[in-house]
């Protein structure tokens, strides 16, 4: 069994507009289609893989009327939570994507509530439980704030010495405090900045300098995004036996947010029933292409990833 946690939920507003006003020209900007749905990395792979038909529990830290509206949104995809609550309002992200400009859309997330200390408590009590009914843990997303730095760090930690395995999925330094630990997959999130453990990854020399890196804390398998300024990110994925990198040629996308959530996702539906780890990235590509080519921030059409799946590029390097 998975639970995936998210410290940091966000219901994400998506506005799809044919270009954004000028003042000079006008004051209103009209979206011609919009979207609501609960995000947050931990979320999107449980709404993706309960797409995939696999079952998985949701952990984190909500509040006010958007944490009703997550909630609700998840328990109607009859996805299992168990969440905490706080004061405060759950974050509300907003995604404007101007049409012909669907690869850079702009992104505004707000911080988040602040989580009090009783609700750590919670948190932790409620996490000891979990150790003892899943096998795998995936960690994702942001810190809101009042949540301790070493936060990923310490609930790491804690699994691994329950034999679990654990799925690291974070940016910033928020990755770094807890990548030492060593997770079983570790993905950094390169979109706000580029660069992990203080190093650039703007090269695909780069990129492979530092997954090794990673790999030295005893990682088994570590996932690295590069040319972000494509329409679908590129995936490179390296273990001790071998690295491999997925692109594709062509796409046409519609949505970009959730894409890398997606290729874990998919990749890790496809471990968990024994397949070798370039047959997972594969499917886990093939996801994020589907993704990419939706409005929608996860893929709940698995006729789509198999058809993307043809067009997946994989190199061994």
């Amino acid at each position: 069994m998975i639970v995936t946690i998210t410290p940091n939920p966000a219901l994400d507003q998506f506005y799809w507009v044919e270009r954004v006003n000028e003042p000079e020209t006008a004051l209103l900007t009209r979206a011609n289609q919009t979207l609501s749905s609960p995000g947050g990395k931990g979320i999107n792979v449980s709404v993706q893989l309960k797409a995939l038909g696999v079952d998985s529990t949701t952990m984190g830290f909500i509040a006010g009327h958007m944490g009703h509206a997550i909630e609700h949104s998840l328990h109607a995809a009859k996805i299992t939570t168990n969440f905490v609550w706080t004061d405060g309002e759950t974050r509300t992200n907003v995604i404007v994507i101007v049409k012909g400009k669907e690869i850079s859309p702009l992104e505004v997330n707000a911080d988040g509530p602040i989580v009090s200390q009783m609700a750590l408590r919670r948190f932790q009590k409620r996490f000891q439980t979990a150790l003892k009914r899943h096998a795998t843990l995936m960690f994702g997303g942001s810190l809101p704030p009042g949540v301790p730095d070493d936060f990923y760090l310490s609930m790491i930690k804690q699994a691994q010495d329950q034999g679990l395995k654990t799925l690291l999925y974070a940016s910033g330094q928020t990755f770094n405090q807890a990548c030492p630990q060593g997770a079983w997959i570790a993905k950094p999130d390169l979109r706000e900045r580029s660069e992990v453990l203080g190093k650039p990854v703007h090269t695909q020399e780069q990129v492979h300098a530092v997954g090794r890196q990673l790999l030295e804390t005893g990682s088994e398998i570590v996932i690295m995004a590069h040319g972000l300024s494509q329409p679908v990110a590129s995936q490179m994925v390296l273990t001790q036996e071998g690295v491999w990198d997925y692109h594709v040629a062509e796409v046409q996308p519609k949505n970009r947010v959730g894409a890398g959530d997606a290729f874990l996702s998919g990749m890790l539906f496809k471990l968990q029933r024994g397949e070798a780890v370039p047959s997972a990235a594969r499917y886990g590509m093939a996801a994020s292409i589907a993704c990419t080519e939706a409005y929608t921030t996860t893929i709940n059409n698995r006729a789509a990833i198999e058809r993307a799946l043809r067009r997946v590029k994989e190199d061994a390097l």
